[in-house]
């Protein structure tokens, strides 16, 4: 994360007073920067990439997170000995639960995801991951890629290099409605 780091986090909800608020004061110039940062790049994104830097999953539950990639072939230039890289084609999928509505965020990605652990110390719970906060940037300005940075509950941070991402939302009714449907 580059602006809602776990460590602000960590202060932000800290039993200290003074650090607390040295932390909601951090917070806020983190928030105001991001915008501006967002409001710089908002005009080179497609719009599926504006509309996830939209999309508000604060305190969503995380039902999976995964990638898969595929290698695609290697080839060979001019049939001599050297071959090309193996070309290779890659998609992530993170799906988060907000009451009976399920939203998967479909990746596909120009390198592989990458995590890192909660940082030392963190306090809070590790056993239902929720989403906390998310930024999504480019990688390089202009042009692109993209990267979506993912705060969860748990500490970890994930970091997912994109070029495009599909939200698919869909409706699974409560088990009560099924029964009753069934019965």
């Amino acid at each position: 994360m580059e602006y809602f780091t776990p460590e602000l986090y960590q202060q932000f909800n800290s039993f200290d007073v003074d650090e607390a608020e040295r932390a909601d004061d951090a917070w806020d110039r983190a928030e105001v920067a991001y915008k501006e940062r967002l409001a710089s790049i908002r005009k080179y994104m497609p719009s599926q990439v504006v509309s996830l830097s939209e999309l508000c999953l604060h305190d969503a539950l995380v039902a999976s997170r995964g990638e898969q990639a595929e290698p695609v072939g290697a080839f060979r230039f001019f049939d001599g000995p050297h071959p090309l890289p193996i070309l290779w084609s890659a998609v992530a999928i993170v799906s988060v639960t907000v009451g009976e509505e399920v939203i998967s965020l479909i990746y596909s990605l120009s390198d592989h995801t990458t995590t890192r652990d909660a940082p030392e110390g963190w306090r809070f719970s590790k056993l239902q991951e929720q989403w906390l906060y998310d930024e999504v940037d480019m990688i390089d300005d202009h042009r692109g890629p993209f990267v979506h940075r993912i705060l969860f509950s748990t500490g970890v941070t994930l970091k997912v290099p994109f070029v495009s991402v599909i939200i698919h939302r869909f409706t699974v009714p409560a088990v009560t409605k099924v029964a009753q449907q069934c019965g």
